[in-house]
């Protein structure tokens, strides 16, 4: 946390291993949950954080290997997802609501659009699932994977997908 007048650091956290290891990685971008104070992080060998924003003390922790960035959910829920363990939804408080594992191998931060998470995977594609309940909901097998996060056009309700191959796949929810 940076000073907004001085620049200088306000209070500083670490979500890497306590022994330090082979593997300190945290790539995932914060989310802030300003309703809660917190500020949540996940750390590729440790797990996902909820720090307190005032002062960087941990709240919550949920251990889990391989996680990713944490995003916003419908009604306070949080996803995230990562390439060992698969797709998670927390409540508050870093309650797990649901778990679904998904094969081994790179999968995107969660896109979230109403009640629905949609999470690309390298080798499965486009999966999607019920932000509430875990159920699977479909999928999108383009033969080659797809590694980049899709993304929605909420004006023409449309979502966009790169596969693998480099073909870009543009659908809609309803069919069209």
């Amino acid at each position: 946390a940076i000073g907004a007048t001085s620049g200088e650091a306000l209070w500083l956290a670490s979500v890497a291993p306590p022994d330090g290891g082979d593997f300190a990685d945290a790539d995932a971008t914060p989310l802030i949950n300003a309703a809660q104070g917190e500020v949540v992080v996940a750390g590729q060998n440790t797990g996902v954080y909820g720090l307190a924003v005032a002062d960087g003390s941990q709240r919550w922790f949920h251990p889990v290997r391989g996680a990713g960035s944490v995003v916003r959910g419908p009604r306070g829920l949080m996803a995230f997802s990562s390439s060992l363990e698969g797709v998670f939804v927390l409540e508050h408080g870093g309650r797990v609501r649901w778990r679904r594992q998904t094969n081994p191998g790179f999968v995107s931060a969660p896109l979230v659009v109403g009640d629905i998470a949609f999470i690309t995977h390298a080798v499965d594609g486009l999966l999607a699932y019920d932000i509430e309940t875990s159920e699977y909901l479909g999928g999108l097998d383009p033969g080659s994977g797809m590694s980049g996060p899709p993304v929605h056009d909420a004006v023409f309700g449309r979502f966009y997908a790169l596969t693998n191959r480099g073909t870009l796949v543009a659908f809609r929810m309803d069919g069209r």
